[in-house]
């Protein structure tokens, strides 16, 4: 999977995760899914019909592991991140 689908599909968690959701899907789903979008193969309600199906809502404690695992990323990426912000 090149970058862009990981991106995509990271960035449609993570938007879920700041507004108080999650996707719950095996690693199968989620490639299955990324795929079928990056071939074109989903019309719009059915990419809805997915995500519905697999978002879940956030417990305050999901949210507090979510805080964790992104202060964890952005400290461990954080000399890739001033990089890319001086380009």
């Amino acid at each position: 999977m090149d970058g862009n689908k990981r991106a995509g599909f990271e960035a449609i968690d993570i938007f879920l995760r700041m507004n108080g959701y999650y996707l719950e899907a095996n690693v199968d789903e989620g490639m299955e899914f990324t795929l079928s979008i990056a071939k074109n193969e989903l019309e719009i309600d059915s990419l809805t019909e997915w995500v519905k199906r697999h978002v879940k809502k956030e417990t305050k404690e999901d949210l507090k592991q979510f805080e964790r695992l992104m202060d964890v990323s952005l400290e461990k990426n954080k000399e890739l991140l001033k990089m890319l912000a001086e380009v």
